[in-house]
């Protein structure tokens, strides 16, 4: 029986829906559906029944869950180590943070530690808090997972940054915008965009699509589109570059004014916040400033 099977017969459990499970699980519909007649099988019972169009734990099934979750959770405890112990410390996030976050902030307030960054977009963040392969995660597009707990940080407010000109020879609808080519799913803010737009209410065109943040900053500083940011992003941006480069501030509709995201930690649901993860949460409230 493989603790990996185990992993996903919970995520369906806790939202009793395997196409959503599939979703959180960034795997097909089929495979998960395969996974879990497996597991049926190697364990002798009958773990869900149909409920109308979906599922439901079986009082079998019920049982399961719950001798699943002890086991996962003494799996974890043998894997991992204390962090007082441990003189290391692993983050996983996305361009938004670690673009300046890391290398101008926390390099220095964690410079008596190893550090391992690994960048990771929504979904894929989550999966790897669980998997034990990451000790925390920093992200603002919070997707439910079941092994997961996310602390809320903070907030950070959005805005249109590009270049005058640009803006001054085009309207909202016309004028070529960078955005993120990757879309996002199953977040609680229903956000389809990781630059958190709002493409539903407010249409663009969408004239450059990347998967680097570093490259739409550059596309934007060089007056060729404009892009929805963070605020304190294009703050640290601005201060290392010379102001030819920097990004102006530019009006921006009432559909998309005034849009916070909120900043979360993610953690391995039952571990407590510890030193490391508290440090962290300060850090990044002093660093967000609206």
């Amino acid at each position: 029986m493989e603790t990996n099977r185990i992993r996903q017969f919970c995520v369906v459990a806790e939202v009793e829906n395997l196409r959503k499970a599939s979703e959180i699980l960034n795997i097909t519909h089929g495979a998960l559906s395969k996974s879990m007649q497996l597991l049926a099988q190697e364990v002798g019972i009958e773990l869900f029944i149909k409920v109308g169009r979906g599922i439901a734990l079986s009082e079998d099934g019920k049982s399961f869950h719950l001798k699943s979750l002890e086991f996962l959770n003494a799996v974890d405890k043998l894997i991992l180590k204390d962090y007082t112990e441990d003189e290391s410390i692993s983050i996983g996030s996305f361009e938004v943070f670690s673009t300046h976050f890391f290398a101008s902030v926390i390099a220095d307030e964690f410079s008596n530690k190893k550090f391992r960054l690994q960048e990771l977009l929504p979904g894929k963040l989550e999966q790897a808090i669980v998997n034990s392969k990451i000790d925390m995660g920093i992200t603002y597009d919070l997707i439910p997972t079941q092994g997961v707990d996310a602390l809320e940080i903070t907030k950070c407010e959005m805005g249109l940054f590009g270049k005058k000109k640009l803006m001054s020879e085009h309207t909202i609808e016309t004028v070529p915008f960078v955005a993120p080519i990757i879309p996002i799913k199953s977040t609680i803010s229903g956000v389809k965009g990781l630059d958190g737009w709002p493409d539903n209410r407010l249409p663009r065109n969408r004239f450059y699509e990347v998967d680097m943040l570093e490259t739409a900053l550059q596309l934007s500083s060089q007056g060729k589109a404009v892009g929805f940011y963070p605020k304190f992003l294009v703050g640290y941006f601005n201060e290392t570059n010379v102001k030819k480069y920097q990004l102006d501030s530019l009006p921006i509709p009432k559909e998309a004014q005034k849009i916070y995201r909120k900043v979360y930690i993610l953690i391995k649901q039952g571990r407590s916040e510890d030193e490391n993860v508290k440090k962290v949460a300060r850090i990044l409230r002093t660093y967000i400033k609206n």
